[in-house]
């Protein structure tokens, strides 16, 4: 097994005809390996700081695959995270069976997050891991993936991952003031680091949990 390096992708939307940023992990780390891993040494052939750096910084014939936008990565880890354990075959993942669509094709922000394909939620105690957070009116998506509650079962802190221009895939947490209301509540603090609390807010728009996740809601 190649030795491990972390590394942080970038950001990649399609534009100009070059289609992209929604390849799947193995996908991507096996552009990576092919291009930087040197199977006769079993050595990577850069330092990781160079590696990122060059990722980073690729032409978008590269960038395409190792960079994921904000729908390829919510559709690829839901998809992933509803599939049993023990296949590769994403067509066996939730969300293929609700929109049928490749990883490498995709799924848009505004589908991922439309009240037509799942149920909104109103009060952050009614959200769960797997709910979709539209954000800048269907042009941005993130994924609700741990919901904390307090001992009298109160949603207290919600956590969020999405992948945007600034960047890239990352994480974010919303601090419940008051879970009878929605996210962009003042009682609710946001903490991001693309956003501040107030830009965070005027993004979102509103919460769902898409119809094939209602099954796994907990």
């Amino acid at each position: 097994m190649p030795e491990t390096i972390k590394l942080r992708l970038p950001y990649f939307q399609s534009h100009d005809g070059i289609y992209g940023g929604k390849s799947s992990y193995a996908d991507i780390q096996n552009a990576i390996r092919n291009k930087y891993f040197n199977t006769q040494t079993g050595h990577w052939n850069k330092s990781a700081a160079t590696i990122q750096s060059e990722i980073n910084s690729a032409p978008d014939s590269e960038k395409k695959i190792y960079g994921m936008d904000c729908s390829g990565l919510v559709y690829f880890v839901l998809n992933e995270s509803t599939k049993p354990s023990t296949t590769d075959d994403m067509t066996k993942g939730a969300l293929y069976s609700q929109f049928k669509v490749s990883y490498a094709n995709g799924v848009s922000a505004n589908n991922l997050t439309s009240t037509s394909n799942g149920v909104q939620k109103t009060r952050a105690q009614d959200m769960v891991v797997g709910c979709t957070m539209r954000s800048d009116n269907g042009g941005h998506v993130l994924v609700i993936y741990q919901v904390d509650k307090n001992s009298s079962g109160i949603v207290t802190k919600i956590y969020y991952a999405h992948s945007n221009g600034s960047d890239g895939p990352h994480t974010g947490t919303i601090t419940i003031g008051d879970s009878t209301k929605d996210l962009k509540d003042a009682k609710q603090t946001w903490n991001d680091i693309a956003y501040t609390d107030s830009v965070a807010k005027n993004y979102y728009n509103y919460t769902i949990l898409l119809n094939n996740l209602i099954p796994y809601a907990s």
